[in-house]
């Protein structure tokens, strides 16, 4: 589980990457992300995660589309191996949401729930809530750190 200082610190860092463009397969703050490559970066900002370790990330080796179209749970998958579902998010901890797709799709950083900190193709790195839109619609999973 996370400490408080923990959490701080990945909201800190999370916010510090706000404005950064959405780019598939890419990570490099105010450069270009994408939803996956900004939570690596962001919990390895915070000595949480080593990337390395996660060969699919180390090398870009996935495709950003297979999260939209494919029943491949590799995405999920890859939470699961550092992280543990949890009822109730935590800012720091991770939301993870079912948009229009054959599996869970997209994710971000808990703020304070219902806010988040999410990558996505229309705003880049922003705060936004998850009431409104397509978001307010999908399935919704939370986890925090195994730590």
């Amino acid at each position: 589980m996370l400490t408080q200082e923990q959490r701080d610190k990945l909201c800190e860092i999370a916010l510090s990457w706000r404005g950064t463009p959405y780019r598939g397969n890419a990570c490099l703050k105010h450069v270009g992300c994408d939803c996956l490559q900004f939570l690596a970066a962001v919990y390895e900002e915070a000595g949480l995660f080593d990337r390395n370790a996660e060969p699919d990330l180390a090398n870009n080796n996935y495709s950003v589309q297979a999260h939209w179209h494919s029943e491949d749970p590799r995405y999920m998958d890859g939470i699961l191996r550092w992280m543990t579902e949890v009822d109730t998010p935590l800012p720091g901890d991770l939301v993870m949401f079912w948009i229009e797709a054959k599996t869970f799709n997209h994710s971000g950083i808990v703020v304070s729930w219902p806010d988040k900190i999410v990558n996505c193709r229309a705003e880049g790195v922003a705060v936004n809530t998850a009431e409104r839109g397509v978001l307010r619609r999908s399935k919704k999973r939370f986890f925090t750190w195994k730590g």
